[in-house]
């Protein structure tokens, strides 16, 4: 199987139903070619120790990008506990160069 840096394909079995005649692709998110002075989003959904894991991405990409800004998004920053509002993704994605998102458990 060959792969390219930006491409891999996923097949989702679920036993519970019968697998759709249709299948549709979605392409994976270029990946920036650089972290160096990116504005970097640390995207949190409020699940038990996403919070952890952002923290230590965190300090391991100040460490290593110093000139790279992070924005952290926070529970407080959450319209409800389903997920985030889409006026509130949009606004991550423009002030944004990039996210890290986390789900915790």
């Amino acid at each position: 199987m060959s792969m390219s840096e930006n491409s891999v394909n996923w097949e989702l079995l679920n036993p519970g139903y019968a697998p759709s005649t249709k299948r549709e692709s979605t392409p994976m998110v270029p990946r920036p070619g650089e972290l160096r002075r990116k504005r970097i989003g640390l995207f949190w959904n409020t699940k038990p120790n996403g919070d952890v894991f952002l923290s230590q991405i965190g300090a391991a990409l100040r460490e290593r990008f110093y000139d790279a800004e992070l924005v952290e998004w926070l529970p407080g920053k959450m319209v409800s506990n389903v997920g985030a509002a889409p006026e509130m993704l949009a606004e991550v994605a423009k002030r944004c160069d990039l996210v890290i998102g986390a789900v915790g458990d």
